[in-house]
């Protein structure tokens, strides 16, 4: 290991956090390659696994997304363990922790990774804001979760008592839309779990100029028993695509085809058009090697079936009124949804009663 490496490696030995020594970035550095480009970095870590405990806005291991809040959690810390169990308790029940696991695993996905950032950095552009690094920008992805089949869309569509008695229908994560925070960025020095990243991307050859961006995956499901629940996996992460490695000369980016044959459809170089492609692929996926495959449940259902009918007033869910409209602008804007007879009506009907969003509408939620 090279001197520089090993400065490094001391200096972060005694870095405190959350009032524990980081040892798992002590042992993380001691096997990076100082040779490794930040993108290399992107797919095999540090930054992306063994700093993930710092990257999560949440630090408990068992209900993250209720432990905001928390510093302390059983498994790491034990000191509010006795005012934090209840949370876990029915994070448990809720089904948190798995669908918090399940929103990481879409994000953290490196063929993922590079689109949805550049599709951010679209967004960011458009709205002509500017990236520091003394500061982070909080920017919301909106995830839906959709029937793999078409003809299980088209069912849902025909249907408000889809699947019946029968069974629920393969699903897979679809990205909705990505909100970019009105609020002004979060200062680093405010919050320790960000000043320890500047301190590591500080010290990382080529890294240092790379700004925070803090992500937040967003889910909604409809339950029965308590409503609109939104599942939410936050992230801070190093903005890598504004790296010389990252940039792209073209105007246009390929969309797959449904089958998967040709070279793909060129679109404009866009949020939505990232957006379309890290969709393609994902519904593409039919060995579910990104392991995002899962049986729909009734509130994935339920809510698709709200958002493809918009029949959700602003007035007493205004984020879900948003998150259903950006569900139903993707619906009318991707190719992938040409092959369904019912979307000719559909987009007539969005059309009549304005369920497109406007451009720069938003309302995000806390993170």
């Amino acid at each position: 290991m090279s001197l520089i490496w090993k400065t490094i490696k001391d200096t972060l030995s005694v870095v405190k956090f959350s009032g524990k020594n980081l040892s798992p970035i002590d042992l993380a550095l001691a096997d990076i390659d100082p040779t490794e480009s930040p993108f290399d970095l992107l797919n095999g870590t540090p930054i992306d696994k063994s700093l993930r405990h710092i990257f999560r806005a949440s630090p408990c291991s068992k209900c993250d997304v209720l432990s905001t809040d928390l510093k302390v959690c059983a498994k790491c810390r034990k000191e509010d363990w006795s005012n934090h169990k209840d949370a876990c308790a029915q994070a448990a029940q809720m089904g948190i922790t798995s669908m918090n696991k399940y929103l990481e695993r879409l994000y953290l996905e490196p063929e993922f990774t590079i689109s949805l950032q550049r599709a951010i950095l679209e967004e960011i552009r458009s709205l002509d804001l500017e990236f520091s690094t003394e500061t982070a920008i909080k920017v919301q992805v909106l995830v839906g979760v959709e029937p793999v089949d078409l003809q299980d869309f088209s069912n849902i569509v025909n249907s408000r008592d889809f699947p019946g008695n029968g069974e629920y229908p393969m699903g897979m994560p679809q990205v909705l839309r990505i909100i970019v925070s009105p609020e002004a960025p979060v200062p680093i020095h405010t919050d320790s779990r960000y000043t320890v990243m500047r301190g590591c991307l500080d010290m990382m050859p080529g890294c240092s100029t790379l700004p925070i961006v803090i992500i937040q995956m967003v889910n909604t499901k409809s339950d029965t028993k308590t409503g609109f629940q939104h599942y939410k996996f936050n992230i801070g992460t190093p903005f890598f695509v504004g790296h010389k490695i990252c940039t792209t000369s073209t105007d246009t980016i390929s969309i797959p085809t449904l089958s998967g044959k040709g070279g793909g459809l060129n679109k404009p170089r866009t949020a939505d058009a990232y957006l379309e492609r890290i969709n393609m692929l994902i519904r593409q996926d039919h060995s579910n090697r990104y392991h995002l495959r899962t049986k729909m449940v009734s509130g994935d259902v339920k809510l698709f079936s709200l958002a493809i009918r918009g029949e959700l007033k602003s007035e007493s869910h205004a984020f879900l009124y948003e998150y259903c409209k950006a569900w139903m602008a993707k619906i009318l804007r991707e190719d992938v949804y040409d092959e369904i007879s019912e979307t000719q009506r559909m987009r007539i009907t969005a059309r009549i009663f304005g369920i497109v969003p406007e451009p720069g509408e938003a309302i995000i939620l806390d993170i």
